[in-house]
């Protein structure tokens, strides 16, 4: 998992404390996090190495990491219809079905990742994951605990 933001470093165990405490169904698997500043080449330099498989960033980073060929769908998720209109830009049509598919969840202060740290944050983030990963359930599993 892969934060891009400016979220303090020392949150780094919390954040690793967050997962591990609440993926029991997924005892075998280790939750990794690394974090880095807002950076839109250190992102896309990691996105091409094909490191992380989850990847929060800042909302601003959104045109950055947003593309459907690459995510994984999160309708399983946030029934996308419940985000309004305001996350149209997360919903796209993907290529290989045709059907429409949430490609990013957003994550504010009051999503149960940022209240169970205690981290009162001004910024808002989008969390997406990359398609095609040998732990896609398990991080399907993480995201949904991050977002509801």
């Amino acid at each position: 998992m892969m934060f891009f933001t400016d979220l303090p470093f020392d949150l780094h165990d919390h954040i690793v404390s967050f997962f591990e405490g609440g993926t029991s169904s997924h005892e075998h698997q280790t939750t990794d996090v690394h974090m880095f500043l807002p950076s839109s080449e250190k992102l896309t330099v990691e996105m091409v190495a094909g490191d992380g498989d989850i990847y929060i960033v800042e909302n601003s980073m959104y045109p950055i990491i947003f593309d459907s060929v690459i995510l994984h769908p999160l309708d399983s998720i946030v029934d996308k219809e419940s985000l309004g209109d305001n996350f149209d830009q997360f919903i796209e049509v993907d290529e290989n079905t045709g059907k429409e598919h949430l490609f990013a969840i957003p994550l504010d202060a009051d999503s149960p990742l940022f209240e169970g740290l205690n981290v009162e944050h001004a910024s808002s983030f989008i969390a997406v994951m990359m398609k095609d990963r040998p732990v896609n359930e398990f991080g399907l599993e993480i995201l949904g605990e991050m977002y509801n």
